[in-house]
C-alpha cells in the first residue's frame, strides 16, 4: 500500500512546455547555458530505482545499460529507383550496414524508503564529456590497434576494449519480468533490453533472475524440476544460467502460439489477459519456490522491475496479496515503461479473474482509452487498465530516457495518463538506453562483409553499402542514395509516413529498404506503393 501514497489527491502546478518550444530554446541559448543543462539534465541522473532501502545504507553507485542486437526475421521491402519493392525474409543484423555509437549512463543504484522519497533525493554527479577520461581505440591496416590515454583497460586483439567493470557495493536481488527477451523472443526494443540490461547489472555483482513466457521449446533451458500451482495451473519453470543471469521461462500450454506473440492475423489474442496474469503470479512465486545454483532461493527481499503492462500487475500482486499478508514486506517494485500506448485494457467484468480483493477494483478501474475504442457502446465507459494499476501502485517509475519521462506527462505523450503520471512525478525518471559497443563495434563485427573503423570508416561503409545493395537485389551504383528505415512497422513509429512518400522519393533516383515487422497492413503496402508509382 506504501506506493499508493503520492498518487491520491496529489495535483501538480508544474507546466511542462510543449516538445517543439522546448527544442526551439535550446538551439536560440547560449553555449554557456547550453553547457551546463547538459550537465544537469544529461549528466546528473538523479534517483535510480534497482532499490529501495534505509538511508543510512545508501551508497552512489553507476550502472551500465546496453542493447544488445539480436537475430530474428523480420520483412524486408526494398526499393529501387524505378519504383519496384521487393519482399524478403532477412535477418535484422544481417542486413544492417550501420551501426549506431555506443552510449552508456551513469546512475545512483540506491534510493531511500517510500516513505522518504518526496523528501530526500541522491544525484551522482559526472563530468562533462570533455573533462572524462576516455579510451580511444583505432586498428589501422595491418590490423594493430593503438592506445590513447591509457588506463587500466585492456585492450584485445580485435580491437575492442576489455573494460574494468564498477562493482555494485549494495548486492541487490533483481527479478526482472517481461513478456519479451531477446534472443529467444522479440518484437521491439523491450526484448533487445531486456536481452543485455541483466547481463550488465549481473557483471557489477548483483544476483539477477528474469522470468519471461516460454513461447516455443528453446534449446538453451531446460526444465528446472519445479513446477508451481497457480490457481489451478501447473505451470513448469525452466531455467539457463548464461553469463551471470538466471533466465527463468515460465512454461504453460497458454503461450506458444502459431502466429505472433501477442497476436496473430486475426487480432489480437483474447486470452492475453490471462496469459500475462500468470506470468505476474509465476514471477513472484519464482524467488520464494526455485532454489538456482549455489545460493538456492532468491527469498523475499527482492526488486521487482515489471516491464509495461504485461507486468504491470506484478506492482499490484504483491501489495494486495503479499505484503498483505507478511510476504516480501522488505521487496520494491519499480514499474518501467517502454511505450505507454499499450496499457492492456480490458472490459470491467474481468476483474474477478484477477483474483484480487474486492476493494482492489478502483487501482485497476479507469477510463477507456480513446485511442483504443473500436466503436462498442461499452467502450465509452470505465475498463480494467493494467498499466494504470501498475503505475499506480509500483515504488518507483521509470522510462527508457529523460525525455520521454517528460514526454508521457503531458497530452503529446500521456495516451490519457498524463494527469496521473504528472502526479507521480517525484517517483518518475528517465535513464537513457545504451547499447553494447562491443556487440555493435564495426571494427569486429562478425556480421559485416567488410569491418572498418575510424580509420577505414569511408572505404568500410562503401563496401557494406554495395554488399547490400547485391543481397537485395538493388542496382549496385555507390552514387545512388540508399535510405533505410528500420524499427516497427507501426502507425507510432512513422512507417506509414515513410511508405505514403515512398513514390515521390523513387521519382528522386534513391534507393529505399524497410526492415521490419508489425502492423499487417503496413507490411503489405509496398505492393500499393509499387502500384502507385507506375499510375
Amino acid at each position: 500500500m506504501q506506493g499508493l501514497k503520492s498518487a491520491p489527491g496529489v495535483r501538480s502546478t508544474r507546466r511542462v512546455a510543449p516538445i517543439a518550444s522546448r527544442s526551439f530554446l535550446q538551439h536560440v541559448t547560449s553555449r554557456h547555458v547550453a553547457a551546463r543543462e547538459q550537465i544537469s539534465v544529461q549528466q546528473l541522473v538523479v534517483e535510480t530505482v534497482k532499490a529501495v532501502e534505509p538511508v543510512e545504507q545508501q551508497q552512489e553507485q553507476t550502472q551500465v545499460q546496453v542493447v544488445k542486437p539480436v537475430e530474428q526475421e523480420h520483412v524486408v521491402y526494398s526499393f529501387n529507383g524505378n519504383g519496384k519493392a521487393s519482399q524478403e525474409q532477412k535477418s535484422n543484423r544481417a542486413t544492417t550496414a550501420q551501426k549506431s555509437v555506443a552510449k552508456t549512463v551513469e546512475n545512483v543504484e540506491a534510493v531511500e524508503p517510500v516513505e522518504q522519497q518526496q523528501e530526500q533525493k541522491q544525484v551522482q554527479v559526472v563530468k562533462p564529456v570533455e573533462q572524462q577520461e576516455h579510451v580511444v581505440n583505432s586498428t589501422n591496416g595491418n590490423g594493430k590497434a593503438s592506445q590513447e590515454q591509457k588506463d587500466s583497460s585492456d585492450t584485445t586483439a580485435q580491437g575492442s576494449v576489455a573494460k574494468i567493470v564498477p562493482q555494485a557495493k549494495v548486492v541487490r536481488n533483481l527479478v526482472f519480468v517481461t513478456s519479451e527477451v531477446a534472443p529467444w523472443s522479440k518484437t521491439g526494443g523491450l526484448g533487445d533490453v531486456l536481452g543485455s540490461l541483466p547481463i550488465a547489472l549481473a557483471a557489477r555483482g548483483h544476483r539477477v533472475m528474469v522470468v519471461t513466457p516460454r513461447y516455443a521449446e528453446y534449446a538453451e533451458p531446460t526444465y528446472s524440476g519445479t513446477t508451481i500451482d497457480i490457481n489451478g495451473n501447473a505451470v513448469g519453470m525452466y531455467h539457463y544460467l548464461h553469463k551471470g543471469v538466471d533466465w527463468v521461462f515460465v512454461d504453460h500450454p497458454c503461450y506458444p502460439r502459431p502466429g505472433g506473440i501477442y497476436a496473430d492475423e486475426h487480432g489480437v489474442y483474447g486470452d492475453n489477459q490471462f496469459r500475462y496474469q500468470l506470468l505476474c503470479l509465476a514471477a513472484l512465486e519464482a524467488p520464494l519456490q526455485l532454489p538456482l545454483g549455489e545460493q538456492g532461493l532468491y527469498g523475499q527481499d527482492c526488486v521487482f522491475i515489471a516491464n509495461d503492462w504485461h507486468a504491470a500487475l506484478v506492482p499490484v500482486y504483491l501489495a494486495a496479496k503479499y505484503r498483505a499478508h507478511g510476504v516480501y514486506t522488505k521487496a520494491r517494485s519499480v514499474m518501467a515503461i517502454h511505450n505507454l500506448r499499450h496499457q492492456g485494457v480490458f472490459p470491467p467484468g474481468t476483474f474477478p479473474s484477477l483474483g484480487l480483493p474486492d476493494g482492489w477494483y478502483y487501482a485497476m478501474e479507469y477510463q477507456y482509452p480513446p485511442h483504443l475504442r473500436q466503436g462498442a457502446y461499452e467502450e465509452e465507459g470505465r475498463s480494467v487498465n493494467t498499466l494504470k494499476a501498475g503505475i499506480s501502485i509500483a515504488d518507483r517509475l521509470v522510462t527508457v530516457s529523460p525525455g520521454y519521462a517528460e514526454e508521457i506527462r503531458t497530452w503529446l505523450g500521456g495516451w490519457g495518463m498524463e494527469g496521473m503520471i504528472d502526479a507521480r512525478g517525484p517517483v518518475l525518471n528517465g535513464i537513457v538506453n545504451g547499447i553494447d559497443d562491443e556487440d555493435w563495434n564495426p571494427a569486429v563485427d562478425k556480421h559485416l562483409p567488410v569491418k572498418y573503423d575510424l580509420s577505414s570508416f569511408k572505404e568500410g561503409k562503401a563496401a557494406c553499402k554495395k554488399a547490400l545493395q547485391q543481397e537485395l537485389g538493388l542496382p549496385v551504383n555507390a552514387d545512388i542514395p540508399l535510405i533505410a528505415f528500420i524499427g516497427r512497422l507501426d502507425y507510432q513509429k512513422g512507417a506509414d509516413i515513410v511508405l505514403q512518400a515512398a513514390p515521390w522519393m523513387m521519382s528522386q533516383g534513391v534507393q529505399l529498404v524497410c526492415l521490419g515487422t508489425g502492423t499487417a497492413d503496413l507490411e503489405v503496402r509496398p505492393s500499393t506503393a509499387h502500384s502507385t508509382q507506375h499510375s
